[in-house]
């Protein structure tokens, strides 16, 4: 039984050289895609760098971070404003009221 390859060469040198012609061709197609997805690559490298630099590294003001929630490590007590107030509402007792 014949291989591809063996019934392109049993079938003479003209067959030989149109098949690596038609090789050549498409070697050369396949390295251009390549070299576009590359360079796709490396402007979405880009893209992505820009996107994660912040306001303290950049010029880019602070309302334009995007805020990750930092976990709260075992020595840290959570933020004030997650705390209930410890005090009572109201003015100082005694003191009128303004209504």
């Amino acid at each position: 039984m014949d291989r591809p390859a063996e019934k392109i060469y049993n079938s003479g040198k003209e067959a030989i050289i149109e098949k690596l012609l038609e090789l050549e061709t498409e070697n050369k197609s396949l390295i251009e895609k390549l070299l576009e997805k590359d360079a796709d690559i490396k402007n979405l490298k880009e893209k992505i760098a820009q996107l994660e630099k912040t306001s303290q590294e950049s010029s880019k003001p602070p309302s334009s971070d995007f805020h990750r929630h930092k976990p709260v490590k075992d020595n840290q007590s959570t933020p004030k404003s997650n705390k209930l107030p410890t005090r009572k509402a109201g003015g100082q007792k005694g003191h009128p009221g303004k209504n």
